[in-house]
């Protein structure tokens, strides 16, 4: 298997930089098609019925968010088009609005991997951690999870398997293969 489309997930966050970096590379050594989804969530806010006033303010509110996620998605966009520039890969850009797992999974799909950003346990990301456990358990793709924290000029670069010849396993390591190729080191640990 050979990884010819790759999708990213970017949003506002700064994480997305190190994200977009991450699949930029990959899709510059693999000769292969980036796509970049950014996805506009307006998932009401939780309110109280005392909070909730009347549906124009909730609407309203909805509006605000909508505009805010728009006007962040047009800066990611020009980093996004740059980055292809600078590397000198193809791509596409991706605007979705709706549930940000359920676009993501959807998206993932149709792309041989997927990228994606930890939640930062620290800052209460509930959508991240749902958005990457749609992606693992949806989409039926094989997906990279970027930490939240640190930088990654490159990936793959030492790889550590972890086997327990299960069949999850099997299945990820097949996933793995066009990265575990152009490893400089591939270590497997197995225990019994």
């Amino acid at each position: 298997m050979a990884l010819r489309d790759i999708l990213v997930h970017l949003d506002g966050t700064a994480q997305a930089t190190s994200r977009l970096a991450v699949a930029a590379d990959i899709a510059r050594r693999h000769q292969a098609h980036l796509t970049a989804l950014f996805v506009v969530d307006v998932t009401p806010p939780i309110m109280g019925a005392a909070d909730a006033g009347s549906g124009a303010a909730i609407a309203e509110i909805m509006d605000q968010m909508r505009e805010d996620a728009l006007r962040a998605s047009r800066g990611v966009e020009a980093t996004f088009a740059s980055t292809l520039t600078r590397e000198g890969i193809a791509g596409e850009w991706r605007l979705a609005e709706g549930s940000t797992p359920e676009q993501v999974a959807l998206h993932a799909r149709y792309a041989d991997l997927v990228v994606l950003g930890q939640a930062n346990p620290a800052e209460g990301e509930a959508a991240g951690a749902a958005t990457v456990s749609a992606a693992i358990f949806e989409s039926g793709r094989p997906v990279l999870v970027v930490p939240y924290a640190g930088t990654f000029a490159s990936v793959g670069q030492r790889v550590l398997v972890g086997w327990n010849a299960s069949r999850e396993a099997s299945r990820a390591v097949h996933d793995a293969l066009p990265l575990l190729a152009g490893a400089g080191s591939v270590t497997i640990s197995a225990v019994n």
